[in-house]
């Protein structure tokens, strides 16, 4: 199990040095990770433009995060209050939801934090991604809709294990704003 935790970490910071033309330097455990950017649109942020109303959903946490205090309802329900205080009105989880699924049917932040233990007791390697996903249709063929992500921000790194619950929550902080400022760029209300 050990063994695994490490590898799934050594992957993610791979991945993020791999995938990230932002980081010109190793992290170190101080250092916070440059959110990569997505590769797939060149202006995220127009993305948002006519978006009405939203809904949130957190992955299940991992058992690290958890040990931490915290958990996916209060990361919901911290989310949902600083979009409402922003002025982004948010779905209940009954309009959001579609027919027979978990999965809003409708634009959502779809929020993934995950951490695994790289050494114990000692620190852990992490990952949030915070992801805006949307009904689009295909330039192609007009006729065929799916959703998408549209918006993205979030990072990897290496945190000591006494500092994950604030650093994750302030880190969670840092990306929700900037979600909240490229929606209202384009949204002014």
């Amino acid at each position: 199990m050990k063994i695994i935790s490490l590898i799934m970490a050594t992957l993610m910071v791979l991945s993020y040095y791999t995938i990230s033309p932002a980081s010109d330097k190793v992290k170190g455990l101080k250092d916070k990770p440059e959110p990569s950017p997505p590769a797939f649109h060149t202006d995220q942020k127009e993305s948002l433009r006519g978006i009405k109303e939203i809904a949130v959903l957190v992955d299940p946490l991992s058992p690290e995060i958890q040990k931490a205090g915290i958990t996916a309802e209060k990361i919901k329900e911290e989310i949902e209050t600083r979009l409402g205080q922003a002025g982004i009105r948010v779905y209940t989880e009954n309009e959001a939801e579609g027919p027979s699924s978990k999965i809003p049917a409708r634009p959502y932040l779809y929020i993934n934090n995950h951490s695994y233990t790289l050494q114990k007791d000692l620190t852990y390697g992490y990952a949030l991604n915070i992801f805006f996903i949307q009904p689009v249709q295909l330039k192609r063929n007009p006729k065929i809709s799916c959703l998408a992500t549209t918006w993205y921000s979030g990072g990897v790194g290496i945190i000591r294990v006494h500092k994950l619950k604030n650093f994750n929550q302030s880190e969670l902080a840092e990306h929700i704003e900037k979600f909240i400022d490229d929606f209202l760029a384009v949204n002014r209300r």
